[in-house]
């Protein structure tokens, strides 16, 4: 079965991160929710969508609160 590429946005804050992701090839944006800003709430996001048989490409908010999560 073919992986699907999917990219996935994080909007970093102090306490949460909000999540928003799309397939490549298609103009749909998704949005996921807000979590907790820790390594393991990421954690269970990203085995949740990668057990859909997809490659995941991130990108972060590039500003102080995003370094915790750019290091794990």
């Amino acid at each position: 079965m073919k992986k699907i590429i999917t990219y996935v946005g994080i909007d970093e804050h102090k306490n949460t991160s909000s999540i928003a992701f799309a397939d490549e090839g298609r103009s749909e944006v998704r949005y996921y929710g807000t979590i907790d800003n820790t390594p393991a709430a990421l954690d269970k996001v990203v085995k949740k969508l990668e057990s859909q048989n997809r490659i995941l490409k991130f990108v972060y908010e590039a500003g102080p609160c995003g370094y915790q999560t750019y290091r794990h």
